[in-house]
């Protein structure tokens, strides 16, 4: 019966959203002490094997994805069982065959093109910005730090000490990929091929022996980043704004990551906010439900006036047009102000004798209501 497999982040000791620099450094520590060449225990080559298959998965965006969903079937979703043997040192053979299979763009279509190396793209970085109500509902310019990788600029991002402790990696050659034997479903097509990112040199092809005493051999380094931002008006929680380039820089040639700006709003004491539109309630007296009038009331450009109805009743909701949050993307568009009223009907007995005697006249001349009909 074979042996079930541990979990590739428990085989690493790292976390499920770890960073790539974290999963190559948990690789490096792990591929050092496992190696048979330095550990001599029974089990070294086995563990060494695991840590390998483990970082070929994690440290593949691509694969690792399909690992986070699909768990030990995601890295091989194209049928393939993979063998535990790494190929390196094919020299020409391994040219050969990439040439051989890089040539074809389709099913029956050659194309002369060779396979191009994908250019390295740094992570996205994000940044909440926290604001208030009025605020977010006016807009603002903010002054915002964060911190972001860089190449190291004593080793400009080679991570070694100087240009001769950097080797090329003895197991791929410095092609940066390793050719594994593999075997088709069911044994139909045979013994195949896959070409995989290098497990000991992280697809780099490079291995370095003195490392950079700035970066400690990571080739990058922390800067802090100062941003002047500014944040629209009608911003609300779940909005984001994304200013590219912004993010880490992971290498000289590398593509930047973006930075992304999320948004939060923090809830009013008074207001309530719903889209673009903003509600809130107001107490008036019931000689005012009564009559009717005119009432100040809150908003968030300040005082307005609104007309109450005669006979208003409690639960009634007045609007005030355009009194609401502008739209993010056309702040001339506005929402509206809804606001609840409540009667508010004082006790009898706290009333003066005088209001209570007013209070008795009027129940007199007020038509009474029959509630059995």
């Amino acid at each position: 019966m074979s042996k079930k497999k541990r979990d590739y982040y428990e085989v690493l000791g790292i976390n499920k959203d770890a960073t790539q620099k974290e999963i190559k450094k948990a690789f490096r520590k792990l591929a050092m002490k496992y190696h048979p060449d330095r550990n001599k225990s029974p089990d070294a080559e086995n563990k060494f094997k695991e840590i390998q298959e483990a970082y070929s998965v994690l440290h593949d965006e691509e694969k690792r994805e399909k690992y986070d969903k699909w768990g030990f079937d995601g890295p091989n979703m194209e049928g393939f069982s993979f063998g535990g043997n790494g190929f390196s040192g094919f020299g020409d053979f391994f040219d050969m065959f990439m040439d051989g299979f890089s040539g074809f763009g389709s099913f029956g279509r050659k194309s002369n093109r060779r396979s191009r190396k994908r250019r390295q793209r740094g992570r996205d970085i994000e940044v909440r910005i926290k604001l208030d109500l009025k605020t977010a509902v006016k807009g603002t310019t903010r002054e915002i730090k964060f911190m972001r990788d860089v190449p190291c600029p004593d080793c400009d991002g080679t991570g070694a000490q100087n240009a001769k402790d950097v080797k090329t990696c003895d197991k791929c050659g410095g092609r940066g990929k390793v050719q594994y034997q593999a075997s088709s479903g069911g044994g139909l097509f045979g013994q195949v091929f896959s070409i995989r990112t290098c497990p000991k040199c992280g697809g780099t092809g490079q291995m370095i022996a003195n490392k950079c005493r700035k970066c400690d051999g990571e080739g990058t380094i922390q800067e802090e980043k100062k941003l002047s931002i500014t944040v629209p008006p009608g911003v609300n929680t779940g909005n984001y704004k994304e200013i590219p380039g912004m993010g880490d820089l992971p290498a000289r040639d590398a593509m930047p990551g973006n930075l992304l700006l999320l948004f939060q709003v923090k809830p009013h004491p008074y207001f309530e906010r719903d889209g673009m539109s903003i509600s809130s309630t107001i107490k008036i007296p019931f000689t005012k439900a009564i009559i009717g009038g005119k009432e100040s009331v809150r908003t968030l450009e300040g005082t307005a006036t609104i007309d109450i109805p005669s006979g208003t009743q409690s639960g009634t909701v007045l609007r005030l047009r355009n009194k609401g949050v502008p739209s993010v993307n056309n702040p001339k568009v506005k929402g509206n102000h809804y606001i609840t009223v409540e009667v508010d009907i004082p006790r009898y007995k706290k009333l003066s004798r005088k209001a209570r005697e007013l209070v008795d006249q009027l129940d007199e001349e007020i038509p009474s209501i029959d509630n059995t009909k």
